[in-house]
């Protein structure tokens, strides 16, 4: 979907303006860092004309062998999310959980863990509807990462498969390629055009029925 987007930063304040052209929704946010101590930064974003049902608060804070995100709606039922990472030497973990007030219930929830070696990567997430995702990464080449995908849900007994890959062109261009289990395959290429644009085409189609509409998309992206 078309939009226009400007940002303005200045010292530790970030502005930024977003205008949705299809539904003409322009959505505001103002970034603070180091709010009240180094490594916190908070946000608080919505959309007008529907300010007080879009807001939000969000804050991020961040230390060394530890990251807590979190956000909370502005509404007088709000709800809150959180996420909190830790990681030593090569090991990483984290979980995330949202929390609605409206049903005073846990919605969601997922934990996970990873390993990373000099060539590899390992990880593993497990959350509130039993699935359970399994991916190794293994970098072949200095420029090419071949990865693969497993999945199972603990509960329907039903398992996915999908394998990857991404490489860097000698132009700088990168490209991603993904196929599963049911015959999907998307293709994504990415160009920087000058220091500050980038060209982006994706694409996806079902290798196994190709009387399925492919679909296509493009961005154009710039930085000022």
């Amino acid at each position: 979907q078309p939009e226009l987007k400007t940002t303005y930063t200045a010292d530790k304040m970030t502005y930024a303006a977003t205008l949705d052209q299809p539904t003409g929704k322009l959505g505001l946010a103002l970034t603070r860092k180091d709010l009240y101590y180094s490594g916190l930064t908070a946000t608080l974003s919505g959309s007008l004309p529907d300010m007080r049902q879009s807001g939000k608060v969000a804050f991020d804070l961040t230390k060394p062998h530890i990251t807590v995100k979190g956000s909370t709606t502005v509404s007088s039922k709000p709800k809150i999310e959180i996420a909190a990472t830790t990681g030593a030497d090569r090991y990483v973990g984290g979980v995330t959980a949202a929390y609605d007030t409206s049903k005073s219930a846990i919605t969601k929830w997922a934990a996970g863990a990873g390993y990373t070696a000099d060539d590899y990567q390992t990880t593993i997430f497990y959350n509130e509807s039993n699935d359970v995702t399994f991916t190794v990464a293994h970098r072949a080449r200095m420029d090419t990462t071949l990865a693969v995908e497993v999945t199972h849900n603990t509960g329907t007994k039903e398992f996915g498969l999908a394998g990857g890959m991404s490489r860097y062109l000698a132009s700088g261009a990168l490209q991603k390629f993904k196929i599963d289990h049911t015959g999907v395959l998307s293709v994504l290429h990415e160009q920087e055009l000058a220091p500050a644009q980038k060209l982006s085409l994706s694409g996806q189609v079902n290798a196994l029925d190709l009387s399925k509409p492919a679909k296509y998309g493009v961005g154009l992206t710039f930085k000022y």
